[in-house]
């Protein structure tokens, strides 16, 4: 059950990455195509 637990918490901390980083990826591109 531990196993379980902590394959969660990798999975929702990856995800958490990934939308960060597209989110970063975004907004670094908005403020490129604004200038």
């Amino acid at each position: 059950m531990t196993l379980v637990y902590i394959l969660a918490i990798l999975i929702a901390l990856g995800l958490t990455a990934l939308f960060l980083f597209v989110t970063k990826k975004a907004y670094s591109r908005k403020w490129e195509d604004d200038e």
